[in-house]
């Protein structure tokens, strides 16, 4: 199921008992450390959660349904790993 970014918030702030303000705060800081992080060295890992990698694509060339062709230019992408702990807890 996907959540959208309200539904998620109101989850955090439920389980953590704090304010709609504190929980925007929260969630505007982890993506900016995560955000920074991957800026500048790549890859983060969070213990007992997983890691955030950069891949870069590389530049080439796909054809579209109407059969012609154009070059999709590189691209930076973020992957998700989740580690051990998080994968037993599903």
């Amino acid at each position: 199921m996907n959540k959208t970014r309200k539904q998620l918030l109101r989850e955090i702030r439920i389980k953590a008992r704090i304010t709609n303000v504190e929980t925007e705060a929260f969630y505007r800081a982890f993506v900016k450390v995560v955000a920074d992080q991957l800026a500048t060295q790549k890859e983060l890992k969070i213990s007992g959660f997983g890691k955030f990698s950069l891949l870069e694509t590389k530049a080439r060339k796909v054809t579209l349904p109407n059969g012609t062709s154009i070059r999709a230019p590189k691209r930076k992408k973020i992957k998700f790993t989740p580690f051990k702990g998080l994968k037993k807890s599903i």
